[in-house]
């Protein structure tokens, strides 16, 4: 004949102790401490004490709702429907924190105004003990003399919403550092009692980690996962947490970490600047661009320009006027998306471009008709073209010009003309001809025959190459008179 039972399941309690074991035994507390700050309390008290030389310990809670349990059932039903299902704002969402508790216990009671339950070694029963207000739990079970060190370590991590006790002392309060409004994922039923997630205004609250402490997610006050970032973030709404109640969605997390910088990246430093969380929320795209900037900022310092690869030179100029060069691979695809939006930093064209003297769209030069020249300007002319032949192996066209907006004395190119600014110069160097400033100016504009990058090696190995042909054909074409210290070539002075 067959049984037929109401129940699906049933529960190897031993077993399910040994899985919960892995969340730490601090959970023990953390769970009833949670549960009864769920409850209309103002004052909860917490106690852990050694039975004897057992190898178990006690624990009791106790608060002081008015009204205790609403439910005792509760205490004992799986998943029962759950009156903070609907209700962003508490901790609880399975009804199944309290159980996972009882899994461990070797004994336990439930006290409230409404009665008792009673669970031991024989099974669970009622008891008709009630509470005048309030509700008063205890729990046997085993406990290592390190499973109580690490107990009395970890209670003061909680971050308590009203006057919690242990052991007789108040777990202390903190200091915020910042808070921050915050819209974020929550989880609550709906009008079937399913969990959704959806998007709700909330508060975050900033707290600093102490000594011993690594930075951690908080779900109003009770530490959930240890993120490794600057700050504590304890969430003032239920987060959408696994079953296990130890960790959130990875694109929750960033979604946090990305508003909780553009709140505070006022107070991050260089040594934040390449840690994960700074990281996550640089890739964002709701990251601010005063966070941007402040994140390159505190990573490659106050003078910091973008390789640019259309001017080679004005990344080696960056570099000599102390700019970091920022390359390619030094941020990822989404932070450069974020950089280039905000404009935290510009490429070094546009910082410490390389000289371009004939810009798009600009006024013509104004040049000086050949008849107007002095005859210092033919002089230079006569020798530019000589020496041209001589270093260059060609000829030249020589322009002179005279204008005061334009922002350099010389140019040469490749195409084989000199322009020469009048106005940039000293009287005497188009008055009365060649001197050594000239000569060093043309051994610099020639180089850019073979060269245009001014910073470049070749540039440098073509400026030897001139001044090593100049040396060659000194004592040939023009010879130095001690007596006044001059340079003489056909009858020119240098």
């Amino acid at each position: 004949m067959k049984t037929k039972r109401n129940d699906w399941f049933s529960v190897d309690k031993e077993g399910l102790a040994k899985l919960l074991k892995r969340k730490g035994i601090e959970f023990v507390l953390f769970e009833l401490i949670q549960n009864s700050w769920d409850q209309n309390v103002t004052e909860v008290s917490a106690t852990l004490q050694p039975i004897g030389k057992t190898g178990k310990v006690e624990i009791s809670i106790k608060d002081d709702d008015p009204n205790g349990f609403a439910d005792l059932s509760h205490a004992y039903t799986l998943f029962a429907e759950s009156t903070k299902k609907k209700n962003p704002l508490k901790r609880g969402k399975f009804n199944l924190g309290d159980k996972l508790v009882f899994a461990l216990a070797e004994q336990a009671t439930v006290t409230s105004t409404t009665g008792s339950v009673v669970f031991d070694k024989t099974g669970r029963y009622n008891s008709p003990s009630k509470t005048s207000k309030g509700s008063f739990i205890t729990v046997t079970l085993k406990m290592t003399a390190d499973d109580i060190l690490r107990v009395n370590s970890k209670i003061n991590t909680l971050i308590p919403p009203v006057k919690t006790y242990f052991n007789g002392a108040e777990i202390p309060g903190r200091s915020s550092v910042a808070t921050f409004e915050a819209v974020l994922d929550t989880e609550i039923a709906d009008a079937n009692g399913y969990l959704k997630k959806s998007p709700r205004k909330t508060v975050v609250r900033v707290f600093e980690p102490r000594d011993d402490e690594i930075g951690t997610l908080y779900e109003m006050g009770i530490p959930v996962v240890e993120t490794g970032d600057k700050w504590h973030y304890d969430v003032c709404q239920k987060i959408p947490l696994n079953l296990d109640r130890d960790n959130v969605p990875p694109q929750y997390l960033r979604t946090l970490r990305t508003l909780a910088f553009n709140a505070l990246f006022d107070k991050t430093t260089g040594d934040d600047s390449n840690n994960t969380w700074v990281r996550d929320a640089l890739s964002d795209s709701r990251c601010s661009d005063d966070a941007v900037k402040a994140a390159v900022k505190n990573r490659f310092g106050d003078k910091a320009v973008i390789y640019d690869n259309s001017d080679p030179e004005a990344n080696k100029i960056a570099v000599s006027k102390g700019y970091t060069l920022i390359h390619g691979g030094h941020l990822s695809a989404n932070e450069w998306e974020n950089v280039h939006r905000s404009k935290a930093v510009l490429p070094a064209g546009l910082v410490t471009p390389s000289p371009k003297p004939y810009g798009e769209g600009g006024d013509p030069l104004k040049i000086i008709a050949h008849t107007k020249w002095t005859d210092g300007m033919l002089q230079v002319e006569k020798f530019a073209d000589e020496i041209a032949s001589l270093v260059l192996g060609r000829r030249i066209a020589v322009i002179w010009v005279n204008d005061f907006t334009w922002n350099f004395s010389a140019t040469y190119g490749p195409d084989g003309i000199l322009t020469l600014n009048k106005s940039k110069f000293p009287q005497d160097w188009y008055k009365s001809g060649i001197n050594r400033d000239m000569v060093a100016l043309l051994i610099h504009e020639f180089a850019h025959e073979y060269e245009s990058d001014h910073l470049s090696k070749n540039f440098y190995r073509s400026l030897c190459k001139i001044g090593a042909s100049l040396a060659g054909w000194s004592g040939k074409s023009f010879s130095f008179r001690a007596e006044d210290k001059k340079w003489y070539l056909n009858s020119s002075t240098v």
